[in-house]
């Protein structure tokens, strides 16, 4: 009986043996995939806008370009991001970048003149030309629908004409 009971003691220890290290194997594991997971969590994926005005009548002063992401903002010209560029050869580029997936319309206008700002005729029609994405050619202001447009999956590259 004595045999036996030293037996039970031994095989107890090896049961405790083995569990602890199938419970420090399991602990191992268990980390070691919460840590792929945490590794395999990607930023989201953001893109560019690259516009070109391809048809400006001169060189001179500078294009203003604004990107719109609503209606609200594009009709009371509150822009989320602004960019000016310089004209050569009739061309004038900006690129918006870091822009998440979503609904955006870009409006510009070419300042002449160099003073900031378009200029009106005292009876409100433009004296500078300008033009919006989609090339929207309306009598008036372009309107946030004709000149919209999504970002998804791939960089964009528009061309707008004045």
């Amino acid at each position: 009986m004595l045999v036996n009971f030293h037996f039970c003691a031994v095989f107890k220890n090896i049961i405790n043996f083995k569990t602890k290290i199938m419970m420090k194997f399991i602990l191992f594991i268990s980390l070691y995939l919460l840590s792929l997971i945490g590794f395999s969590q990607t930023k989201p994926q953001t893109h560019t806008i690259t516009a070109t005005v391809t048809n400006a009548v001169s060189d001179k002063g500078k294009v203003y370009f604004s990107l719109y992401t609503s209606k609200e903002n594009f009709e009371n010209h509150i822009p989320f991001a602004k960019a000016v560029s310089t004209i050569q050869e009739g061309v004038s580029k900006v690129v918006f970048t870091n822009l998440k997936s979503g609904v955006y319309a870009i409006m510009c206008f070419h300042d002449a003149n160099n003073n900031g700002k378009m200029d009106f005729e005292p009876t409100g029609m433009p004296l500078e030309d300008y033009g919006a994405s989609n090339n929207v050619q309306n009598f008036g202001p372009p309107l946030f629908s004709d000149a919209k447009f999504e970002v998804a999956d791939t960089d964009l590259f528009l061309k707008i004409k004045f």
